[in-house]
Protein backbone atom coordinates (compact mmCIF):
# COMPACT_ATOMS: atom_id res chain seq x y z
CA UNK A 1 0.00 0.00 0.00
CA UNK A 2 1.45 3.23 -0.78
CA UNK A 3 1.38 6.10 1.48
CA UNK A 4 -0.87 9.17 1.59
CA UNK A 5 0.58 12.91 2.68
CA UNK A 6 -3.22 14.82 2.87
CA UNK A 7 -2.98 18.14 1.21
CA UNK A 8 -5.12 21.08 0.58
CA UNK A 9 -5.89 20.09 -3.03
CA UNK A 10 -7.55 17.20 -1.57
CA UNK A 11 -9.16 18.29 0.82
CA UNK A 12 -10.93 20.85 -1.92
CA UNK A 13 -12.77 17.98 -3.56
CA UNK A 14 -9.96 16.77 -5.62
CA UNK A 15 -9.36 12.97 -5.67
CA UNK A 16 -7.08 10.36 -4.29
CA UNK A 17 -5.10 9.82 -7.29
CA UNK A 18 -4.63 13.87 -8.29
CA UNK A 19 -3.44 14.26 -4.64
CA UNK A 20 -1.33 12.06 -4.53
CA UNK A 21 0.33 12.60 -7.90
CA UNK A 22 0.41 16.27 -6.96
CA UNK A 23 2.23 15.27 -3.27
CA UNK A 24 4.68 13.28 -5.38
CA UNK A 25 5.91 15.92 -7.94
CA UNK A 26 6.18 18.66 -4.82
CA UNK A 27 8.26 16.11 -2.60
CA UNK A 28 10.59 15.55 -5.99
CA UNK A 29 10.88 19.23 -5.95
CA UNK A 30 11.24 20.54 -2.63
CA UNK A 31 13.70 17.65 -2.77
CA UNK A 32 15.57 19.15 -6.36
CA UNK A 33 15.89 22.17 -4.74
CA UNK A 34 17.18 21.49 -1.47
CA UNK A 35 20.09 19.79 -3.16
CA UNK A 36 20.51 22.12 -6.52
CA UNK A 37 20.82 25.00 -3.26
CA UNK A 38 23.54 22.46 -1.46
CA UNK A 39 25.66 21.99 -4.71
CA UNK A 40 25.33 25.53 -5.82
CA UNK A 41 26.97 26.04 -1.98
CA UNK A 42 29.53 23.70 -2.58
CA UNK A 43 30.86 25.21 -5.74
CA UNK A 44 30.72 28.84 -4.35
CA UNK A 45 32.92 27.85 -1.58
CA UNK A 46 35.02 25.67 -3.63
CA UNK A 47 35.70 28.48 -6.14
CA UNK A 48 36.29 30.87 -3.49
CA UNK A 49 39.58 28.21 -2.49
CA UNK A 50 40.66 27.68 -5.73
CA UNK A 51 40.88 31.18 -6.43
CA UNK A 52 43.69 31.16 -3.22
CA UNK A 53 45.25 28.59 -4.99
CA UNK A 54 45.91 30.59 -7.94
CA UNK A 55 47.17 33.49 -6.34
CA UNK A 56 49.95 31.45 -4.38
CA UNK A 57 50.14 29.34 -7.74
CA UNK A 58 51.36 32.86 -9.43
CA UNK A 59 54.30 33.29 -6.59
CA UNK A 60 55.39 29.93 -5.59
CA UNK A 61 56.98 27.09 -7.73
CA UNK A 62 54.37 24.20 -7.88
CA UNK A 63 55.77 20.88 -7.62
CA UNK A 64 54.12 17.42 -8.62
CA UNK A 65 52.11 15.73 -5.53
CA UNK A 66 53.89 12.33 -6.34
CA UNK A 67 57.41 13.28 -7.94
CA UNK A 68 58.17 16.38 -5.48
CA UNK A 69 59.53 17.64 -9.39
CA UNK A 70 58.33 21.03 -10.39
CA UNK A 71 55.85 21.26 -12.63
CA UNK A 72 56.34 22.10 -16.35
CA UNK A 73 55.82 25.80 -17.63
CA UNK A 74 56.32 27.16 -13.70
CA UNK A 75 60.02 27.75 -13.71
CA UNK A 76 61.67 31.00 -12.36
CA UNK A 77 65.14 31.49 -12.23
CA UNK A 78 66.90 33.51 -8.96
CA UNK A 79 65.95 36.73 -10.74
CA UNK A 80 62.73 36.27 -12.00
CA UNK A 81 62.86 35.12 -15.58
CA UNK A 82 60.32 33.03 -17.02
CA UNK A 83 63.10 30.04 -17.72
CA UNK A 84 59.67 27.86 -19.15
CA UNK A 85 59.49 31.16 -22.31
CA UNK A 86 63.17 30.84 -22.81
CA UNK A 87 63.99 33.85 -20.87
CA UNK A 88 67.40 34.01 -19.27
CA UNK A 89 69.27 36.44 -17.35
CA UNK A 90 71.30 39.73 -19.20
CA UNK A 91 74.42 40.76 -17.12
CA UNK A 92 74.71 43.33 -20.40
CA UNK A 93 70.97 44.84 -19.91
CA UNK A 94 70.33 43.40 -16.12
CA UNK A 95 67.11 42.26 -17.69
CA UNK A 96 65.17 38.83 -18.63
CA UNK A 97 66.03 38.65 -22.19
CA UNK A 98 64.93 35.93 -25.17
CA UNK A 99 68.08 35.19 -26.93
CA UNK A 100 67.17 33.54 -29.90
CA UNK A 101 65.24 36.71 -30.51
CA UNK A 102 67.45 39.79 -29.54
CA UNK A 103 70.68 38.40 -30.52
CA UNK A 104 73.17 37.15 -33.10
CA UNK A 105 72.70 33.50 -33.29
CA UNK A 106 76.15 31.50 -34.02
CA UNK A 107 75.72 27.77 -34.91
CA UNK A 108 78.41 25.10 -34.78
CA UNK A 109 81.33 24.72 -37.21
CA UNK A 110 80.86 21.31 -36.98
CA UNK A 111 77.61 19.20 -36.79
CA UNK A 112 77.77 15.67 -35.44
CA UNK A 113 75.48 12.97 -37.67
CA UNK A 114 72.27 12.07 -35.45
CA UNK A 115 72.35 14.82 -32.75
CA UNK A 116 71.24 17.89 -31.41
CA UNK A 117 72.92 21.02 -32.41
CA UNK A 118 73.23 24.09 -30.02
CA UNK A 119 73.82 27.33 -30.91
CA UNK A 120 75.51 29.90 -29.24
CA UNK A 121 74.26 33.60 -29.12
CA UNK A 122 76.05 37.12 -29.04
CA UNK A 123 74.01 39.90 -27.59
CA UNK A 124 75.68 43.42 -28.18
CA UNK A 125 75.19 46.31 -26.11
CA UNK A 126 72.68 48.61 -27.52
CA UNK A 127 74.03 52.27 -26.37
CA UNK A 128 77.73 51.00 -26.85
CA UNK A 129 79.60 48.48 -28.96
CA UNK A 130 82.63 48.06 -26.31
CA UNK A 131 80.86 44.71 -25.00
CA UNK A 132 79.33 41.94 -25.92
CA UNK A 133 77.43 38.81 -23.78
CA UNK A 134 77.96 35.77 -24.87
CA UNK A 135 75.23 32.89 -24.04
CA UNK A 136 76.80 29.93 -24.62
CA UNK A 137 75.19 25.64 -24.89
CA UNK A 138 74.47 23.78 -21.45
CA UNK A 139 77.23 22.22 -20.47
CA UNK A 140 79.56 25.06 -21.12
CA UNK A 141 79.37 28.83 -18.77
CA UNK A 142 75.66 30.19 -18.92
CA UNK A 143 77.09 33.67 -20.18
CA UNK A 144 79.94 35.66 -20.84
CA UNK A 145 80.86 39.14 -20.72
CA UNK A 146 84.02 40.19 -23.09
CA UNK A 147 84.77 43.14 -24.12
CA UNK A 148 86.39 44.79 -27.40
CA UNK A 149 90.07 44.35 -28.11
CA UNK A 150 92.12 46.82 -29.51
CA UNK A 151 92.05 45.13 -32.91
CA UNK A 152 88.02 45.36 -32.85
CA UNK A 153 87.55 41.84 -32.39
CA UNK A 154 86.01 40.88 -28.31
CA UNK A 155 88.45 38.91 -26.69
CA UNK A 156 87.95 37.32 -22.63
CA UNK A 157 90.01 34.46 -21.34
CA UNK A 158 89.94 31.48 -23.67
CA UNK A 159 86.68 33.44 -25.71
CA UNK A 160 87.41 35.15 -28.97
CA UNK A 161 84.54 36.61 -30.92
CA UNK A 162 85.84 37.83 -34.26
CA UNK A 163 83.10 40.45 -35.90
CA UNK A 164 84.26 39.49 -39.58
CA UNK A 165 81.23 38.19 -41.95
CA UNK A 166 80.39 36.23 -40.39
CA UNK A 167 80.70 36.28 -37.18
CA UNK A 168 82.81 33.63 -35.73
CA UNK A 169 83.37 32.44 -31.89
CA UNK A 170 86.78 30.92 -31.14
CA UNK A 171 87.40 29.00 -28.33
CA UNK A 172 90.46 28.02 -27.04
CA UNK A 173 92.00 29.33 -30.32
CA UNK A 174 89.52 27.04 -31.88
CA UNK A 175 86.88 28.09 -34.51
CA UNK A 176 83.39 26.81 -32.79
CA UNK A 177 80.53 28.63 -33.69
CA UNK A 178 80.06 31.07 -36.48
CA UNK A 179 76.81 33.35 -37.56
CA UNK A 180 74.87 32.02 -40.85
CA UNK A 181 75.13 33.67 -44.03
CA UNK A 182 72.15 35.51 -44.51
Amino acid sequence: MQSYIPTRLHRQGQGFEEAFLFSEVYAYFHTMKTVLTFGLAILFLGSCQNTQQQDNHQTDTSYDSLSGAPLVGDGKDAHGCLTSSGETWSQLRNSCVQVFNIAVRLNPVTAREGSAQFSAFALFQEDDSARVELFLPVGEAQSELIERSPNGHFKSGSYELKMTRPITLFVDGKERYRQDAD
